[in-house]
């Protein structure tokens, strides 16, 4: 963006606008002039603030706020230990809104949130997935089910993939489809 006699905050704002996947260098001025002109930029600017308050679980890898000792979900889990079948299930999901689709068909079980796939094109390894931190979760439950309903892509298959090597579990590996599918069958 040129200066043209914008002040550095205006400037400042739409290139952080401008890094957010999808928005680009006009779009990114449409929203700060929208903020500027019709938001209410204090409640943005709290909001914005809050989200440095949320933290990682260090269970299953979901946003979660003061997740010390883990998230709401995995301390209901662990009080739950007798729930055999429940407590051994994983359900290793892609994303956030994964998690609420299944959560809205019903399942109830243990997950963890990969927040993304493998894909070394773009720089994303084990690391930055913590895939470390999941196996560490798997070995630590021993014998576990694994349902992986990753992006049907060659990145998700691949992660899929990865996590059954690594891990020396087998797993099911569907579509969020499928899976949703399967998921409202168990119910009805």
């Amino acid at each position: 963006m040129k200066s043209s006699g914008f002040p550095k905050s205006y400037r400042d704002l739409c290139r952080a606008f401008d890094t957010l996947p999808g928005i680009g260098e006009q779009g990114a001025q449409r929203l700060v002039e929208w903020l500027i002109y019709h938001g209410d930029v204090q409640a943005f600017s709290s909001n914005m603030t809050a989200l440095q308050a949320l933290e990682r679980c260090p269970l299953c890898n979901r946003l979660a706020e003061a997740a010390a000792k883990g998230c709401s979900n995995c301390v209901a889990l662990g009080e739950d230990e007798n729930d055999s079948v429940r407590s051994k299930t994983v359900m290793i999901l892609e994303s956030e809104q994964d998690v609420a689709r299944v959560q809205e068909s019903g399942y109830q079980g243990r997950m963890y949130v990969l927040h993304g796939v493998l894909s070394p094109a773009r720089g994303v390894g084990p690391d930055q997935l913590k895939v470390p931190s999941l196996l560490a979760m798997l070995e630590g439950l021993g014998e576990s089910n694994l349902m992986m309903p990753l992006a049907d892509s060659v990145e998700g298959r691949a992660t899929a993939e990865y996590i059954q090597r690594k891990s020396g579990l087998q797993g099911k590996i569907l579509t969020m489809k499928d899976l949703l599918a399967e998921l409202q069958g168990a119910q009805g």
